[in-house]
């Protein structure tokens, strides 16, 4: 006989299960929340189009969790069952928006999974139309990813909802919709959910494919990373999709009552899978993430962490391991917090030893130790160091200088500045670009115009494999910094086509932009 409450012998394991996923999951919401916080807050922050378009992910993912676990699951061990029973019996209009969260959900989350994918993709295939196209448009694919799910639920949202026992009898509450019209939400939901699924698959897969014939070492750490998060979130999408089909396949077209049964007890796992380890990967995976975690923690723990400025002097080797969506920004250089431990081992035991060593010394608190003290102490551990660093690992200081060969290089060379380019591969080279408003361009106190274009070159150019470091010195001046000279000279052909750009000077040549001509008008006039 059906009832509100489960059977006796299974009420222990379902509170134990619902126990551990509400942990989980409570848990799972903090971390989004703190995701949220730290995309939203950090100034820096250049390729907005994925934290949009993550940021409405996780909103969408941390709903369809509080709705389905506060409710849903409650009801299952009888909380409030009787009364949703009394008061919601007959089809009403005050069920229905817990029922349309909950068909609206699932089907938004696997949009927004294919619109990252799709988002990756398009940067990897197009690395320059790409960034232009995202980060103008992002707020119209937004609203699509939204809007999107009403294709496949429009017909459940005028309709009544009602509260009726759960039909295998296992306790709870079932809530279904008085139907208008005669379409089925089941099949609907599992189109969707193998559709998407199978989009955000290809998606993936041919971004694997390009970079196939991409050189590894071409890719920055910050690149690795966000492919990895990328194939997690297809695993998870993949999952709750093959779920959605074969439980709608067990039901309509198997009529197999014992497999239903299987697959329903698995779905919430599924679910669960599906819809939190977003928060998880992105924490693990993004520098600037765990940097804005830790600054929240240690504010309340009182604890300051230290400043990563002597790892942006002296460990060059050292590479953001946030998303290129992250780490393009001015201070380049974002410490990993692995690193970080590690570092505050070494300078302990440095403090041990010196301790033990002169006693005569005056002793210094930890605390009183000034970047100037933590940067010695780190040259003396470095030097008194037995393992050798590989040679691309070093400080340039302290690196090799390349060898070259003049005859292979002239043979090569097509011109004095291929010869140029050449010879300067491996090495640090500057590059200084002057901006022009074509709005105003009798103006020269134009920083934010040009923060906003170099910021917008810098993440062109890292998309492309570029690495580089952007410093705004002058209102309308800017120096791009590249740890390889050679892509320098490939800078300054992308720079030399963009409209704003007056000037780009290298190794003391100068040369003019579309936008000299604007300026030169302006001068006559």
């Amino acid at each position: 006989m059906n009832s509100c409450h489960p059977p006796s012998d299974e009420i222990a394991g379902l509170i134990g299960i619902y126990i551990f996923q509400g942990c989980y999951g409570f848990l799972s919401v903090a971390i989004y929340a703190l995701n949220i916080r730290a995309l939203q807050h950090h100034k820096a922050n250049i390729d907005k189009s994925f934290s949009l378009l993550y940021t409405c992910c996780a909103s969408l993912s941390i709903t369809y969790f509080l709705d389905h676990f506060l409710i849903r699951r409650f009801v299952k061990l009888g909380f409030f069952c009787e009364f949703i029973l009394e008061k919601f019996k007959e089809p009403n209009y005050w069920m229905m928006p817990y029922k349309t969260v909950a068909s609206y959900c699932p089907i938004a989350i696997l949009v927004f999974h294919t619109l990252i994918a799709a988002h990756r993709f398009s940067i990897v295939v197009g690395p320059i139309r790409g960034v232009q196209i995202w980060d103008h448009y992002r707020r119209v694919f937004a609203i699509f990813g939204f809007l999107i799910p009403f294709i496949f639920m429009w017909f459940m949202v005028p309709c009544k909802s009602y509260a009726e026992l759960d039909s295998e009898g296992k306790g709870g509450l079932d809530i279904e919709y008085k139907k208008i019209f005669s379409l089925s939400s089941s099949l609907f939901a599992a189109i969707a959910a193998v559709f998407f699924g199978l989009l955000t698959l290809f998606l993936t897969f041919g971004m694997l494919i390009v970079l196939v014939n991409l050189s590894l070492r071409k890719l920055g750490q910050a690149e690795i990373n966000l492919i990895v998060f990328e194939i997690f979130m297809t695993v998870f999408t993949m999952i709750y999709a093959f779920t959605q089909g074969i439980l709608y396949y067990s039901i309509y077209i198997a009529k197999d009552m014992e497999l239903k049964a299987t697959v329903i007890q698995f779905r919430t796992f599924a679910i669960d899978i599906f819809i939190l380890p977003q928060a998880w990967t992105l924490l693990f995976l993004s520098t600037t993430v765990r940097r804005s975690t830790l600054r929240i923690f240690g504010k309340h723990l009182g604890i300051e962490f230290l400043s990563t400025d002597i790892d942006h002097q002296k460990i060059t080797r050292m590479n953001s391991t946030a998303p290129p969506t992250y780490s393009l920004q001015k201070s380049v250089v974002l410490n990993n917090n692995f690193t970080m431990v590690w570092k505050c081992m070494i300078v302990l035991l440095i403090l041990l030893h010196f301790g033990l060593t002169a006693e005569k010394q005056k002793k210094k608190d930890l605390t009183s130790y000034t970047d100037a003290d933590l940067e010695k102490l780190y040259d003396e551990w470095e030097e008194n160091d037995d393992e050798q660093l590989e040679e691309d690992e070093k400080p340039e200081h302290k690196r090799k200088p390349p060898q070259m060969d003049l005859d292979s290089m002239k043979a090569k060379a097509k011109n004095p500045e291929d010869l140029l380019m050449m010879s300067k591969k491996g090495q640090t080279l500057m590059l200084f670009v002057g901006v022009l408003d074509p709005a105003e361009p009798g103006r020269t106190d134009i920083r934010p115009f040009t923060e906003k274009w170099t910021a917008l070159w810098q993440s062109q150019l890292y998309n492309n494999h570029v690495d580089l470091q952007v410093f705004v010195i002058d209102d309308n001046r800017a120096i791009f910094m590249f740890k390889d000279g050679e892509q320098a000279f490939e800078a300054k052909k992308f720079l030399l086509n963009q409209e704003y750009v007056t000037e780009v000077t290298i190794e003391g040549q100068s040369f003019d932009g579309p936008a000299k001509k604007l300026k030169t008008v302006k001068k006559e006039l």
